[in-house]
């Protein structure tokens, strides 16, 4: 499955991702999807956190570690500490880390002890990224779709936010007063527009249409209504701008992340009938199982087919990534 996950990064510079709680061994767990066009990916970790995504995104690769320019600098993000900062800054090596030496030599180090904690988290979280990022652990996109799930942002170069996702907010917004309702009509008629238009630009990019694009977004989300509740959430979604117009400068990524929405549902429909896995291998096992049943269907290859070719090693249907390599 590895090798079909990895040639389908590289037909597309783009992955969506999304999780769902899970059950194994009686203890809560989290499985997490990854997608693009010609693959589907799952993987089961104990945890929801960044780790857990890098390590999706690796295909369950052995994360490393590695103390370089793109590690701190995301360190740099997130930590105050400055001193300490400098002293990571002091450390940069082409060092590749694993994870129980990374924990013994840095994150359990002397000068570290005492220290809050979230801020060894961001320093592992860096230093996973730095080795992603710079190919130690295999082949990645330069663009992840996500919903605004903080687990995922960082990872990549580039985030690209789902536009389903941000007019949920503005569903949920349910004003009693005729006013607000009336503004709430008139915005959402807007949103909807500029929505179809964002579509345009995306099946046909023109200048034109991302001069309109650009300047229609400020006008949407930067303008005041008297509506205050509203205005609370066009400030927020003005904040996202450079991730929700990402299509402006990569028209072939998706609007929305319904991709890996859809790809979880299995998931969670099994957890609502099964409820828990016993072991971590039969919850890994079912994430193979399932990780080439969406890949099957998405290749047009009959799934049963596939499974009686390897099984009795009739080994007329070439390997998924054969396939993958010749479509277009």
């Amino acid at each position: 499955m590895n090798d079909a996950r990895e040639t389908a990064i590289d037909k597309q510079n783009f992955e969506q991702i999304d999780d769902t709680g899970a059950r194994v061994e009686g203890k809560n767990a989290a499985t997490i999807a990854v997608v693009n066009d010609y693959m589907s990916y799952f993987f089961t970790n104990p945890s929801k956190n960044r780790l857990s995504a890098i390590n999706a995104l690796t295909g369950a690769r052995e994360l490393v570690f590695c103390l370089n320019e793109i590690a701190i600098n995301y360190i740099n993000d997130k930590v105050s500490n400055k001193t300490l900062v400098k002293r990571l800054r002091g450390m940069i090596s082409e060092r590749v880390f694993t994870e129980k030496e990374f924990d013994e030599e840095i994150i359990s180090a002397p000068w570290l002890k005492g220290k809050i904690q979230s801020w060894k988290k961001h320093i592992k979280d860096g230093s996973a990224i730095g080795a992603l990022r710079t190919g130690l652990m295999g082949p990645r996109s330069l663009i992840l779709i996500c919903d605004d799930a903080p687990q995922f942002k960082g990872i990549l170069e580039q985030i690209g936010l789902c536009w389903v996702h941000e007019i949920r907010h503005y569903k949920k917004l349910e004003p009693t007063h005729i006013d607000f309702k009336e503004t709430m009509k008139e915005f959402l008629d807007e949103f909807f527009e500029f929505y179809d238009l964002l579509k345009l630009y995306k099946n046909k990019p023109t200048k034109r249409r991302r001069k309109k694009i650009e300047k229609w977004f400020s006008k949407l989300f930067e303008e005041e209504s008297n509506y205050f509740a509203l205005n609370f959430l066009k400030k927020k979604t003005f904040k996202k701008r450079a991730s929700l117009l990402l299509v402006l400068d990569y028209p072939e990524i998706p609007l929305h992340n319904n991709a890996s929405e859809l790809s979880v549902r299995e998931k969670v429909v099994q957890r609502n009938i099964k409820h828990c896995f016993r072991t971590w291998f039969g919850a890994h096992v079912n994430d193979l199982y399932l990780s080439l049943r969406a890949t099957c269907r998405k290749l047009g290859v009959s799934f049963g087919a596939y499974l009686k070719d390897r099984i009795y090693h009739i080994n007329k249907i070439p390997p998924l990534a054969k396939i993958i390599e010749v479509m277009p």
